[in-house]
Protein backbone atom coordinates (compact mmCIF):
# COMPACT_ATOMS: atom_id res chain seq x y z
CA UNK A 1 0.00 0.00 0.00
CA UNK A 2 2.84 2.10 0.89
CA UNK A 3 5.01 1.86 -2.47
CA UNK A 4 1.74 2.42 -4.39
CA UNK A 5 1.21 5.40 -3.01
CA UNK A 6 4.99 6.25 -3.69
CA UNK A 7 4.36 5.00 -7.00
CA UNK A 8 1.03 7.13 -7.56
CA UNK A 9 3.07 11.01 -5.74
CA UNK A 10 6.19 9.82 -8.00
CA UNK A 11 4.00 9.94 -11.18
CA UNK A 12 2.20 13.03 -9.99
CA UNK A 13 5.12 14.99 -9.69
CA UNK A 14 6.22 14.18 -13.04
CA UNK A 15 3.38 15.01 -14.69
CA UNK A 16 3.24 18.56 -13.10
CA UNK A 17 0.32 17.14 -10.97
CA UNK A 18 1.40 17.44 -8.00
CA UNK A 19 2.73 21.00 -6.24
CA UNK A 20 5.56 21.52 -3.95
CA UNK A 21 8.74 19.81 -4.52
CA UNK A 22 9.66 17.31 -6.96
CA UNK A 23 8.99 13.17 -5.87
CA UNK A 24 11.71 10.73 -7.22
CA UNK A 25 11.02 7.09 -7.79
CA UNK A 26 10.70 5.18 -4.62
CA UNK A 27 13.99 3.66 -2.70
CA UNK A 28 14.06 1.25 0.12
CA UNK A 29 15.11 2.41 2.91
CA UNK A 30 18.71 1.87 4.09
CA UNK A 31 18.59 0.17 7.48
CA UNK A 32 19.52 2.31 10.89
CA UNK A 33 18.87 5.80 9.28
CA UNK A 34 14.95 5.73 9.43
CA UNK A 35 12.50 5.68 12.31
CA UNK A 36 12.09 1.88 12.90
CA UNK A 37 8.25 1.40 12.24
CA UNK A 38 6.02 -1.14 10.32
CA UNK A 39 1.84 -2.22 10.54
CA UNK A 40 -0.04 -4.47 11.07
CA UNK A 41 -3.43 -5.40 9.37
CA UNK A 42 -6.50 -5.84 10.91
CA UNK A 43 -8.04 -7.83 8.06
CA UNK A 44 -11.52 -8.51 9.26
CA UNK A 45 -14.89 -6.84 8.47
CA UNK A 46 -16.88 -4.57 10.30
CA UNK A 47 -19.79 -5.01 12.58
CA UNK A 48 -17.95 -8.71 13.66
CA UNK A 49 -17.65 -9.29 17.27
CA UNK A 50 -14.67 -7.19 18.80
CA UNK A 51 -13.36 -10.91 20.10
CA UNK A 52 -13.03 -12.35 16.43
CA UNK A 53 -10.69 -9.64 15.51
CA UNK A 54 -6.76 -10.33 15.20
CA UNK A 55 -6.11 -6.61 17.03
CA UNK A 56 -8.05 -6.64 20.08
CA UNK A 57 -7.72 -4.93 23.64
CA UNK A 58 -7.40 -8.54 25.71
CA UNK A 59 -8.08 -6.48 29.03
CA UNK A 60 -7.60 -2.48 30.13
CA UNK A 61 -3.76 -2.80 29.81
CA UNK A 62 -2.90 -5.41 26.63
CA UNK A 63 -3.50 -4.91 23.34
CA UNK A 64 -3.29 -8.77 21.18
CA UNK A 65 -1.33 -8.07 18.09
CA UNK A 66 -1.39 -10.92 15.27
CA UNK A 67 1.89 -12.35 15.54
CA UNK A 68 2.92 -10.62 18.63
CA UNK A 69 -0.11 -12.18 21.14
CA UNK A 70 -0.99 -9.85 24.71
CA UNK A 71 1.64 -6.25 24.18
CA UNK A 72 1.53 -4.26 27.41
CA UNK A 73 0.07 -0.69 26.80
CA UNK A 74 1.16 2.31 28.75
CA UNK A 75 -1.49 5.03 29.28
CA UNK A 76 -5.31 5.14 29.59
CA UNK A 77 -7.35 2.66 27.24
CA UNK A 78 -10.91 3.20 28.86
CA UNK A 79 -12.26 5.36 25.84
CA UNK A 80 -11.09 3.44 23.14
CA UNK A 81 -12.33 0.04 24.39
CA UNK A 82 -15.94 1.60 25.28
CA UNK A 83 -16.33 2.53 21.31
CA UNK A 84 -15.21 -0.61 20.73
CA UNK A 85 -18.12 -2.22 22.26
CA UNK A 86 -20.30 0.15 21.48
CA UNK A 87 -19.81 -0.69 17.83
CA UNK A 88 -18.26 3.18 17.07
CA UNK A 89 -14.90 2.12 16.55
CA UNK A 90 -13.46 -0.45 13.98
CA UNK A 91 -9.94 -0.55 14.16
CA UNK A 92 -8.22 -1.36 10.44
CA UNK A 93 -4.55 -1.36 11.77
CA UNK A 94 -1.63 -0.79 13.93
CA UNK A 95 1.19 1.08 13.02
CA UNK A 96 3.90 0.55 15.75
CA UNK A 97 6.83 3.23 15.60
CA UNK A 98 10.01 3.36 18.38
CA UNK A 99 11.43 6.46 18.62
CA UNK A 100 14.12 7.52 21.30
CA UNK A 101 14.07 4.01 23.03
CA UNK A 102 10.49 3.54 23.14
CA UNK A 103 7.76 2.11 21.39
CA UNK A 104 4.64 3.59 20.19
CA UNK A 105 1.32 2.27 18.59
CA UNK A 106 -1.07 3.97 16.52
CA UNK A 107 -4.36 2.29 16.05
CA UNK A 108 -6.39 3.78 12.68
CA UNK A 109 -10.26 3.33 12.46
CA UNK A 110 -13.19 3.95 10.86
CA UNK A 111 -15.24 5.44 13.23
CA UNK A 112 -18.99 7.06 13.41
CA UNK A 113 -19.59 11.20 12.94
CA UNK A 114 -19.56 12.83 16.67
CA UNK A 115 -23.17 13.45 17.64
CA UNK A 116 -25.34 15.72 16.04
CA UNK A 117 -25.38 17.62 19.08
CA UNK A 118 -21.54 17.91 19.52
CA UNK A 119 -21.43 19.06 15.34
CA UNK A 120 -24.43 21.83 15.95
CA UNK A 121 -23.45 23.25 19.34
CA UNK A 122 -25.39 27.09 19.95
CA UNK A 123 -22.73 27.99 22.08
CA UNK A 124 -19.69 28.47 19.27
CA UNK A 125 -19.01 32.30 18.83
CA UNK A 126 -21.00 32.98 15.93
CA UNK A 127 -18.73 35.82 14.42
CA UNK A 128 -16.17 34.43 11.88
CA UNK A 129 -12.83 34.23 13.77
CA UNK A 130 -9.67 35.07 12.05
CA UNK A 131 -6.23 32.70 13.17
CA UNK A 132 -3.43 34.83 12.60
CA UNK A 133 0.14 32.13 13.47
CA UNK A 134 3.53 33.78 14.17
CA UNK A 135 6.94 33.25 15.61
CA UNK A 136 6.49 35.69 19.05
CA UNK A 137 2.66 33.82 19.88
CA UNK A 138 1.32 30.72 18.40
CA UNK A 139 -1.13 31.87 17.23
CA UNK A 140 -4.13 35.21 18.05
CA UNK A 141 -7.28 35.38 16.93
CA UNK A 142 -9.86 38.28 16.92
CA UNK A 143 -13.63 38.22 15.42
CA UNK A 144 -14.51 40.31 12.74
CA UNK A 145 -16.08 42.45 14.50
CA UNK A 146 -12.33 43.31 16.32
CA UNK A 147 -12.99 41.73 19.71
CA UNK A 148 -10.06 39.89 20.55
CA UNK A 149 -10.76 36.08 21.06
CA UNK A 150 -7.48 34.44 22.31
CA UNK A 151 -3.98 34.79 22.48
CA UNK A 152 -2.02 31.71 22.94
CA UNK A 153 1.73 32.21 23.99
CA UNK A 154 4.24 29.42 22.29
CA UNK A 155 6.62 27.72 24.86
CA UNK A 156 9.48 27.75 22.75
CA UNK A 157 10.72 24.36 23.38
CA UNK A 158 13.56 23.78 21.15
CA UNK A 159 14.88 27.52 21.93
CA UNK A 160 14.84 26.99 25.56
CA UNK A 161 16.44 22.78 25.15
CA UNK A 162 19.53 24.35 23.23
CA UNK A 163 21.49 24.26 26.02
CA UNK A 164 20.77 20.87 27.04
CA UNK A 165 20.97 19.31 23.42
CA UNK A 166 24.41 21.06 23.34
CA UNK A 167 25.80 19.51 26.53
CA UNK A 168 24.29 16.16 24.81
CA UNK A 169 25.50 16.32 21.79
CA UNK A 170 28.91 17.54 23.27
CA UNK A 171 28.77 14.14 24.76
CA UNK A 172 28.02 12.32 22.20
CA UNK A 173 30.80 13.40 20.27
CA UNK A 174 33.63 12.59 22.88
CA UNK A 175 32.16 8.77 22.52
CA UNK A 176 33.38 6.16 20.51
CA UNK A 177 31.43 5.42 17.97
CA UNK A 178 30.68 1.48 18.32
CA UNK A 179 30.75 1.55 22.35
CA UNK A 180 28.41 1.02 24.87
CA UNK A 181 29.16 5.06 25.95
CA UNK A 182 28.00 5.79 22.57
CA UNK A 183 24.30 4.23 22.88
CA UNK A 184 24.09 5.37 25.77
CA UNK A 185 24.90 8.83 25.31
CA UNK A 186 22.77 8.73 21.53
CA UNK A 187 19.75 7.41 23.27
CA UNK A 188 20.48 10.18 25.52
CA UNK A 189 20.19 12.85 22.93
CA UNK A 190 17.03 11.60 21.38
CA UNK A 191 14.97 11.67 25.10
CA UNK A 192 15.85 14.98 25.08
CA UNK A 193 14.47 15.51 21.70
CA UNK A 194 11.36 13.57 22.49
CA UNK A 195 10.40 15.80 25.15
CA UNK A 196 10.88 19.39 22.62
CA UNK A 197 8.54 17.25 20.46
CA UNK A 198 6.16 16.08 22.84
CA UNK A 199 5.80 19.56 24.45
CA UNK A 200 5.50 21.16 21.38
CA UNK A 201 2.73 18.72 19.80
CA UNK A 202 0.69 18.74 23.28
CA UNK A 203 0.66 22.76 23.20
CA UNK A 204 -0.85 22.44 19.32
CA UNK A 205 -3.43 20.40 20.29
CA UNK A 206 -4.63 22.12 23.25
CA UNK A 207 -4.84 25.07 20.70
CA UNK A 208 -6.33 24.08 18.04
CA UNK A 209 -9.11 21.90 20.30
CA UNK A 210 -9.75 25.31 21.71
CA UNK A 211 -10.28 27.01 18.53
CA UNK A 212 -13.01 24.66 17.51
CA UNK A 213 -15.01 23.88 20.74
CA UNK A 214 -15.20 27.71 20.90
CA UNK A 215 -15.34 29.00 17.16
CA UNK A 216 -18.14 28.23 14.51
CA UNK A 217 -16.06 29.59 11.42
CA UNK A 218 -12.35 29.80 11.63
CA UNK A 219 -10.30 31.67 8.78
CA UNK A 220 -6.37 30.66 8.43
CA UNK A 221 -3.59 32.02 5.71
CA UNK A 222 -2.28 29.56 3.78
CA UNK A 223 1.00 30.25 4.80
CA UNK A 224 3.80 28.48 2.35
CA UNK A 225 6.22 27.37 5.34
CA UNK A 226 8.39 25.22 3.11
CA UNK A 227 9.64 28.66 1.72
CA UNK A 228 9.85 30.14 5.07
CA UNK A 229 12.06 27.79 6.24
CA UNK A 230 15.18 28.59 3.87
CA UNK A 231 15.12 31.73 5.88
CA UNK A 232 18.29 30.86 7.68
CA UNK A 233 17.63 33.71 10.32
CA UNK A 234 13.81 32.37 10.97
CA UNK A 235 14.13 28.65 10.08
CA UNK A 236 14.58 27.53 13.91
CA UNK A 237 12.31 30.07 15.26
CA UNK A 238 9.38 28.81 12.38
CA UNK A 239 10.18 25.03 13.20
CA UNK A 240 9.64 25.71 17.21
CA UNK A 241 6.21 27.37 16.52
CA UNK A 242 4.59 24.53 14.30
CA UNK A 243 2.67 26.18 11.88
CA UNK A 244 2.27 23.63 9.79
CA UNK A 245 1.46 21.20 12.23
CA UNK A 246 -1.76 23.77 13.83
CA UNK A 247 -3.14 24.50 10.59
CA UNK A 248 -3.51 20.61 9.75
CA UNK A 249 -4.62 19.99 13.31
CA UNK A 250 -7.42 22.36 13.04
CA UNK A 251 -8.56 21.41 9.43
CA UNK A 252 -9.24 17.54 10.73
CA UNK A 253 -10.79 18.58 13.92
CA UNK A 254 -13.55 21.09 12.07
CA UNK A 255 -14.31 18.38 9.82
CA UNK A 256 -15.31 15.86 12.86
CA UNK A 257 -17.13 18.58 15.15
CA UNK A 258 -18.96 20.42 12.04
CA UNK A 259 -17.05 23.73 12.04
CA UNK A 260 -16.52 25.84 8.76
CA UNK A 261 -12.39 26.91 8.10
CA UNK A 262 -11.97 29.53 5.51
CA UNK A 263 -8.30 29.60 3.76
CA UNK A 264 -6.99 33.08 3.28
CA UNK A 265 -5.32 33.66 -0.25
CA UNK A 266 -1.74 33.80 0.22
CA UNK A 267 -0.98 36.48 -0.70
CA UNK A 268 -3.82 38.42 0.78
CA UNK A 269 -2.03 41.41 3.38
CA UNK A 270 -3.25 40.31 6.06
CA UNK A 271 -0.24 42.32 8.13
CA UNK A 272 0.03 45.45 5.86
CA UNK A 273 -4.01 46.26 5.79
CA UNK A 274 -5.32 48.28 8.84
CA UNK A 275 -8.32 46.87 10.44
CA UNK A 276 -9.80 50.48 11.08
CA UNK A 277 -9.71 51.94 7.36
CA UNK A 278 -8.61 49.46 5.12
CA UNK A 279 -5.62 51.42 4.21
CA UNK A 280 -2.71 49.03 2.78
CA UNK A 281 1.00 50.04 3.70
CA UNK A 282 3.26 49.30 1.01
CA UNK A 283 6.14 47.97 3.34
CA UNK A 284 6.33 46.64 6.97
CA UNK A 285 9.14 45.00 8.38
CA UNK A 286 9.17 41.97 10.83
CA UNK A 287 10.82 43.65 13.23
CA UNK A 288 7.77 46.16 13.39
CA UNK A 289 5.43 44.51 16.45
CA UNK A 290 3.24 47.21 16.74
CA UNK A 291 0.95 48.58 13.27
CA UNK A 292 0.61 52.21 13.27
CA UNK A 293 -1.56 53.12 10.65
CA UNK A 294 -0.88 57.07 8.59
CA UNK A 295 -4.36 57.67 7.26
CA UNK A 296 -6.33 57.06 10.38
CA UNK A 297 -4.02 56.73 13.08
CA UNK A 298 -5.02 53.29 14.84
CA UNK A 299 -2.21 52.00 16.90
CA UNK A 300 -2.73 48.33 17.14
CA UNK A 301 -0.61 45.40 17.97
CA UNK A 302 0.51 43.50 14.65
CA UNK A 303 -0.82 40.48 15.15
CA UNK A 304 -4.20 41.32 16.80
CA UNK A 305 -4.69 43.52 13.50
CA UNK A 306 -3.83 40.51 10.79
CA UNK A 307 -6.02 38.29 12.75
CA UNK A 308 -8.93 41.00 12.56
CA UNK A 309 -8.24 41.48 8.82
CA UNK A 310 -8.33 37.82 8.31
CA UNK A 311 -11.92 37.65 10.63
CA UNK A 312 -13.02 39.68 7.79
CA UNK A 313 -11.69 37.92 4.56
CA UNK A 314 -14.32 36.58 1.93
CA UNK A 315 -13.97 34.23 -0.39
CA UNK A 316 -13.73 35.63 -3.94
CA UNK A 317 -17.23 34.31 -6.04
CA UNK A 318 -16.11 33.39 -9.23
CA UNK A 319 -17.42 34.85 -12.73
CA UNK A 320 -19.01 33.20 -15.91
CA UNK A 321 -16.12 33.73 -17.84
CA UNK A 322 -13.59 32.60 -14.72
CA UNK A 323 -14.96 28.94 -14.07
CA UNK A 324 -14.68 26.79 -11.06
CA UNK A 325 -11.31 24.82 -10.65
CA UNK A 326 -11.62 20.90 -11.45
CA UNK A 327 -10.71 19.22 -7.91
CA UNK A 328 -9.15 15.84 -7.76
CA UNK A 329 -9.38 13.73 -5.03
CA UNK A 330 -7.02 11.08 -3.78
CA UNK A 331 -8.13 8.62 -1.25
CA UNK A 332 -4.53 7.54 0.88
CA UNK A 333 -4.66 5.15 3.52
CA UNK A 334 -3.49 6.87 6.69
CA UNK A 335 -1.15 5.02 9.65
Amino acid sequence: MDAARALENFAASRNGERRGTPVGFPRLHEKGKVTPSFRLRNRTTAGRSPLSHRIRFSNPSHLRLPKFGPVKVFGPTRKVRRLIDAGRFHIYSATLRQRAGRWTVSLTRVAAELHQAERSRSDRHAVPVGVDRGIISLCVAADANGVPFEIFEGVKTLKQAQTVLKKSNQALARTKPGSKGHQRARSRLARRHRKVVNTRQHLVHQVSKTLVDRAQVLVIENLNVADMLRNSHLARSISDAAMGELSRQILYKAKWHGVEVRVADRFFPSSKTCSGCGAVKSDLNLSTRTYTCDACDLVIDRDLNAAINLARWQPKEPTAEEPLASTRIVLLSTA
